[in-house]
C-alpha cells in the first residue's frame, strides 16, 4: 500500500500509535490549524523576516491540543524552484536536507508547544534569475510527524526570486519575468498572496517587503 494511502486512512480515523509504553496522539487535520500559503523570506542581521512568519497549531481527534508533536513542511515537489536554507536562524526549526536526485527530499520541522502550536519563519528562495520554470500551486504539505497525518497542502511563494544579495531589484526584475509570462505560464514563487494568481497586488507586497528592509540577506547555503 502506497505511503500517502496510508496517511489518508490515518487522517480519517484519528488513530493513536504506540511505541513501547508511550502513546503518540494523531493530528486530526479537521480539528488543525493551518496556513493555505506561505512566503519564505530572507534575513536582517540573520533575524528571520518578519512577514514569514506563520503558525500550525495541532489538535487531536478529540479537538485537544496536541503538544510535543513534530510538525513538518514537506517541500520534495516543489524542488527543484524552491529552495530552503540548510541552516533555519528562527528558534526550534531543524532542517531535513536530501540532495540526491531525483528526490531532493526537504523538510522543515518543529515542536507544537502546550496549546499544540508551532511558530514558523522559513528562511528560502527560488531559482529565477528571469523566465525560469516554476513550481506549480500547493507544492508543499503540511503534515503531523506522529503519524504522518497531512494537515494542509499550502502554497509556497519567495521574497527572495534567485537566492543572492536578498530581496534587491534583481528579484523585483525576475518577478516582472513570471509576471509577463503569466496566465500561459504559472510560478507559485511569484504568487506572494496566494490568490493562485501573479498579479500587481503581488508587486505591490515585494516593494513594501523591500522597503521595510527585513530581507536583505540569502541564506549563504541551501538544500538544493
Amino acid at each position: 500500500m502506497g505511503r500517502f494511502r496510508w496517511i489518508a486512512i490515518a487522517a480519517l480515523l484519528g488513530l493513536t500509535t504506540a511505541t513501547g509504553s508511550a502513546t503518540a496522539k494523531c493530528a486530526s487535520p479537521p480539528n488543525c490549524e493551518a496556513p493555505a500559503h506561505i512566503v519564505l523570506v530572507g534575513m536582517s542581521h540573520d533575524v528571520p523576516d518578519v512577514r514569514g512568519e506563520f503558525s500550525v497549531t495541532v489538535r487531536d481527534i478529540a479537538n485537544n491540543p496536541d503538544a510535543g508533536e513534530d510538525v513538518g513542511i514537506d517541500f520534495e515537489t516543489c524542488a527543484p524552484d524552491i529552495r530552503i536554507a540548510t541552516v533555519q536562524p528562527w528558534a526550534g526549526l531543524t532542517v531535513e536536507c536530501t540532495s540526491q536526485s531525483p528526490t531532493h527530499a526537504t523538510r522543515v520541522h518543529a515542536i507544537t508547544d502546550a496549546n499544540g502550536r508551532a511558530v514558523f519563519r522559513i528562511v528560502g528562495a527560488a531559482t529565477n534569475h528571469g523566465g525560469a520554470p516554476g513550481s506549480g500551486f500547493n507544492c508543499a504539505y503540511i503534515f503531523g510527524s506522529n503519524c504522518e497525518n497531512v494537515i494542509a497542502f499550502v502554497n509556497i511563494a519567495t521574497l527572495d526570486e534567485d537566492g543572492s544579495g536578498g530581496l534587491n531589484p534583481a528579484d523585483l526584475s525576475a518577478w516582472l519575468a513570471d509576471a509577463f509570462a503569466y496566465p500561459v505560464s504559472y510560478s507559485s514563487r511569484s504568487d506572494l498572496d496566494g490568490s493562485h494568481t501573479i498579479t500587481p497586488a503581488d508587486f505591490a507586497i515585494l516593494l513594501q517587503t523591500s522597503l521595510a528592509a527585513g530581507s536583505t540577506e540569502s541564506a549563504p547555503a541551501y538544500c538544493q
